[in-house]
């Protein structure tokens, strides 16, 4: 893992510079295949010194986190741009920003900061934020910490972590962009079979040298019981249905009908909890699904049942899920999403035998970024201009 800070500026002569200076502490390398650089031959990559911040609310303990720092921007009259949270550097690379580096100075920066005095003096000499999803929270208060922020750009149709209607009583234009809508799901069905057939405990017994140590559960024939049933819950009970899998359905808003159109069954909640070998949560978080699944549902739950929440963490009472994982009274669960993020690092979920925990990335997919970060360069854009696109009104994109 390494820290990068990118700071990206137009030069105000003819000469072009790029330098590019990382501490670079641990690394991993995969195989994937990287994306099309479209990053222009102008940009300064910068490393800054870490925060004195807790490192523990950082993304991890050796990312470099950059207060604003270089103000050269500033003293040139541009109007000056953050983007928060671009954890794997990744907003420059799925994106052609050079149309915004002519008229604007742009600062990327990989570290998440969970405190809100340091997020404050980050972003105090900033016109304009552009927040991933809801990494980083804007409440009222650190919005009113911010009187130069003019523009917030923020990925996706709605965003729970920002104050909207505040941002909105401050003159703050709010854009949103759209999303390719499939990578949750793929990651759904990603965790859900590998839940099945308990595919890291038969990785890492065949790494010791053991072979064939446990029996896998079928998908074939057993019941899928799907928590709401908008453009993710859907895509789910299509794949089951390939699956040969009974479907199930519940929401506070669930009809006979709706489910039917998804070859589903409109079941109580009760029922849907106490019949379903796998439930998979795809309701969204608002104040009536905090804490939705607690106890008692959990508790109706078989023992050789499986929960997959890749929606919000706050939706499934943590104390109650972790309860009844470590006691076994489940047989796993899998998740990418958490009340907490990132998830600290002595965190229960992150050392579980039975549950697979990923790092909140059902949205994180080439085609996803790239969706997300050329929106967000054409709203910006669009801003700059005085023309904004796709403002978010009570947390719906304007298309």
């Amino acid at each position: 893992m390494f820290g990068c800070i990118f700071s990206m500026q137009r030069s105000s002569a003819s000469v072009v510079r790029r330098t590019l200076v990382c501490n670079i502490e641990l690394f991993v390398l995969l195989p994937i295949a990287s994306p099309p650089n479209h990053r222009p031959d102008n940009i300064d990559m910068r490393h800054r010194e870490k925060s004195s911040g807790d490192a523990a609310t950082a993304m991890a303990s050796n990312i470099a986190t950059a207060p604003a720092g270089d103000k050269t921007g500033e003293a040139r009259g541009l109007i000056r741009i953050a983007v928060l949270d671009d954890y794997q550097l990744a907003a420059s690379r799925f994106a052609d920003w050079s149309p915004v580096l002519r008229e604007a100075d742009v600062h990327f920066f990989s570290d998440h900061l969970a405190d809100t005095g340091q997020l404050i003096e980050r972003l105090r000499s900033f016109d304009a934020v552009c927040l991933m999803r809801e990494r980083s929270s804007l409440p009222k208060e650190l919005i009113d910490a911010l009187p130069r922020l003019k523009f917030i750009s923020t990925t996706g149709s709605s965003n729970a972590a920002l104050d909207l209607e505040h941002a909105r009583r401050r003159g703050i234009v709010v854009s949103g962009t759209n999303s390719k809508g499939h990578g949750t799901p793929e990651l759904i069905w990603t965790l859900l079979l590998a839940l099945a057939r308990n595919i890291p405990g038969q990785m890492d017994a065949l790494r010791q040298g053991h072979w064939q140590t446990d029996i896998g559960a079928d998908l074939n024939g057993r019941t899928l019981g799907i928590i709401g049933l908008g453009r993710v819950g859907s895509q789910i009970a299509r794949i089951g249905k390939a699956f040969n899998m009974n479907i199930v359905v519940w929401s506070p808003n669930m009809t006979p009908e709706r489910a039917a159109e998804h070859g589903a069954e409109s079941v109580s909640k009760s029922a849907l909890f106490s019949t379903a070998d796998f439930i998979v949560v795809c309701i969204q978080l608002r104040p009536i699904t905090v804490n939705l699944i607690g106890a008692a549902e959990i508790a109706l739950m078989k023992s050789s049942a499986f929960l997959i929440n890749t929606a919000r963490g706050e939706i499934v009472d943590d104390a109650a899920l972790i309860e009844a994982l470590t006691e076994r009274r489940i047989a796993g669960a899998g998740l990418d999403a958490f009340c907490t993020e990132p998830l600290p690092p002595g965190h229960p979920y992150r050392h579980m035998k039975n549950v697979i925990a990923t790092p909140h990335i059902g949205y994180v997919t080439a085609a996803g970024y790239r969706q997300f970060f050329e929106d967000t360069v054409a709203n910006i854009m669009a801003w700059l201009h005085g023309s904004p696109i796709r403002e978010v009104t009570r947390h719906v994109v304007k298309r």
